[in-house]
Order: C-alpha cells, then structure tokens, then sequence
C-alpha cells in the first residue's frame, strides 16, 4: 500500500526526524523546513481511491472518513469571514468564489450569505457522497479535482483540506491558474509543525487521512512558491472543554483519538488571506 517517498513534499530535503505514530503510520519532521509528514506515504492508487469513495482500506479493517455535515460550521464561517472579508463585503460588488474540498457544502452556505448580492460561489469536491449531498441541499457543487485554468475567480478558498493534500506546491499552482489577476486565496488548516511536541496536539491526527500537518513559516514557503504571500491571518484555538468532551466519547466508544487539558495548547487553527506577491 505505501511506497517511500524520499523527500519532504514543501522543500524536498531528505533529512527527516520522527514525531509520532497513529493507526500503524509513522509522521516525521522535515529537518530543514519543518513541515510535519506521513512516511511513507500511501501510493497515489490509495489516496485517489480514499479520496473519490471516502473509505481507508485498513489491514482487514475498512474505515469510512465521510464523516457528516456539521450546521454549526455555516455559522461559525459566516461570523469569521464577515470579519475578514469587510472590504469586500463593504464594495458591495458581486464576485465569483470557488471552495476547494468543500465536503458537505457549509463554507459554501456561509459564503452565500456573506458575500454581496449577485456573487455566484461554486463547490469542487471530489468525494461523490459529499458531493451529492451538497447538491441536495441546493449547492452548486462540481465532483471534482479543481483543474487548471477552470475558473477566473476573485477568490478561491481550501477551508481545512491541506492535510489531505500529499503535493500542496502543484495544488497552488493549479490554484493561481484559475485566479483573475486581483485574485486571492483563503486557506484553513493548523499549525502542527510549529509545535515541538505531539503532545500538543488536541486531537487525533487522522492519519492516512490526513497526509501532510504545516504550520505559519511552512505555510508561508508554500505561499512564495507560487508567487503568493499572507495579508491576513486569523488564530483560533481548539483545545476547548467542548473539544475535550468530544475526545472523551471517541475514547470511551473505543475510538483512537489524544485528549488535551482544556486551554493549555499551544495549537491553532490559522485562517490565511493570500494574494500575489
């Protein structure tokens, strides 16, 4: 199932350090650059079909990540994109918006309802139950990889989606390629890398769900490589009672997960702008 990939997927060094280990997957620390990865990597055939059917093939275990929509997100994305985006909330002009990995749609949602009137926002998805079910729901969703220069969008976002992503460098590229000149980005995802220990992680790693774990200076190295970089960037934490309520369950319906002391984590999530450099 996994072929070793002999360099880091942000700067291609081969040095590299172990970090930790989850559901017989070992992650290791980029010694030059410091993004955090599976290694080896599951082969491309497996991530592709993960990805397409939402099902891991586990030994003889089969583990579904399709996982549910949440409603709580719709809300949740609406009251930190109406602070991050007031400018342009605040021009009262229609834009074209494209939400990479959209799942259930909930970003979408909440775009519908902050963006200015006449703004058109699409899904790409390339799970097809997540994306059926956005369609359901009224959704423009493609089920899809975004492909380069499909879209001339004034924004594109990737709203906690980059650990699924082994190659994130060909990623932006495609991303760039379907932005008008004025175009930017908004990416979701933590900051792992920057943390020393696993410890400090709230919650499970979701491996080999989740492939690559980036943090603010890796994210940044992956901005310059495609010409982009951060105008904005919003923290929040995780390590919640209501976060630690949820792993408490996962542990006791036998669930593999890491239960952190409420407000004593160093993690993030970081909501990033980007524009061109």
């Amino acid at each position: 199932m996994t072929v070793s990939v002999q360099t880091c997927p942000c700067c291609e060094s081969e040095s590299r350090s172990f970090w930790a280990s989850e559901a017989g997957f070992d992650v290791v620390r980029c010694n030059d650059c410091a993004l955090l990865y599976v290694y080896p990597m599951p082969d491309p055939g497996y991530i592709e079909s993960a990805v397409r059917t939402g099902f891991h093939e586990l030994g003889a275990s089969i583990v579904s990540v399709r996982s549910r929509r949440i409603a709580a997100k719709v809300s949740h994305y609406r009251k930190r994109m109406s602070m991050m985006l007031a400018d342009v909330v605040a021009r009262g002009q229609p834009i074209t918006w494209i939400d990479v990995g959209c799942g259930y749609g909930e970003f979408v949602e909440a775009m519908q309802a902050v963006l200015p009137a006449g703004s058109k926002v699409i899904g790409v998805e390339p799970m097809a139950h997540k994306a059926e079910a956005a369609r359901q729901r009224g959704l423009e969703v493609i089920n899809d990889y975004l492909r380069p220069g499909q879209f001339e969008a004034d924004f594109i976002s990737n709203m906690d989606v980059f650990s699924h992503i082994a190659d994130y460098r060909t990623f932006l590229q495609t991303v760039v390629s379907n932005l008008l000149p004025t175009g930017e980005m908004i990416v979701e995802t933590g900051n792992s890398a920057d943390l020393h220990s696993r410890e400090h992680v709230p919650n499970e790693l979701g491996l080999p769900d989740h492939l690559v774990f980036a943090g603010r200076a890796t994210m940044d190295r992956y901005f310059a490589s495609a010409g982009l970089h951060a105008k904005n960037v919003i923290e929040e934490r995780f390590d919640t009672v209501q976060q630690m309520a949820k792993n408490l369950v996962k542990l006791a319906i036998g669930r593999e997960t890491h239960v952190a002391f409420p407000y004593s984590s160093p993690y993030r999530q970081l909501i990033f702008r980007a524009e061109r450099a």
